[in-house]
């Protein structure tokens, strides 16, 4: 009894190490990312290098072999638009409030903007803002872009406050902001 039991973990082991799963995305055997029924569409506008706008719903951030792409889908048709292409994205939430994304400098993604004055700040994320932050955090000040993850701290919370404490040698805790709006207010002062 004790091989058949054996052999089976050989066979679990032999299975997991084997195989290779992706989570997060699938792809065909060109490198071709292919559509889950389950991903995420935002209604929104697509603003290309033309300057032209297509209207509809707007999926962001997919990799292509060596690209990243946007899927859109006008209701008629269902196309790949490379983010080298677009200028801009503005995606709506459930409740009509906008969100903008952007590309940062030479990058290949495109990033959900948060705040925008004297600094701009992004995060990560490819859905509309709903009050939080996704790890992966940039603020642009005076033309240099500053990537603030940290793989130590708690969260993008703690990666602002850090920012900031190094660049005005402050001392600030978490507690110290109420909220996010607080922390990009004092970042563009």
């Amino acid at each position: 009894m004790k091989p058949t039991i054996f052999k089976s973990y050989y066979f679990i082991l032999f299975f997991v190490l084997t195989s290779s799963f992706s989570y997060s995305q699938v792809f065909d055997f060109y490198g071709n990312y292919i559509i889950q029924p389950e991903e995420r569409f935002y209604p929104g506008k697509i603003v290309v290098k033309s300057n032209d706008t297509l209207v509809g719903s707007i999926s962001l951030n997919y990799r292509v072999k060596e690209d990243f792409v946007a899927l859109f889908d006008d209701g008629t048709q269902k196309i790949r638009i490379t983010n080298d292409e677009i200028t801009k994205v503005i995606l709506e939430d459930k409740n009509g409030a906008t969100t903008e994304f952007e590309k940062i400098e030479d990058s290949k993604l495109l990033y959900r903007i948060l705040y925008y004055g004297n600094a701009k700040i992004y995060d990560s994320s490819s859905k509309p803002n709903d009050g939080s932050l996704v790890a992966g955090v940039f603020v642009v000040e005076n033309n240099e872009v500053h990537n603030l993850f940290d793989f130590w701290s708690s969260g993008s919370k703690q990666d602002l406050i850090t920012y900031i404490n190094k660049r005005d040698n402050e001392k600030f805790k978490k507690r110290d902001f109420k909220n996010f709006d607080e922390i990009f207010a004092y970042i563009d002062k």
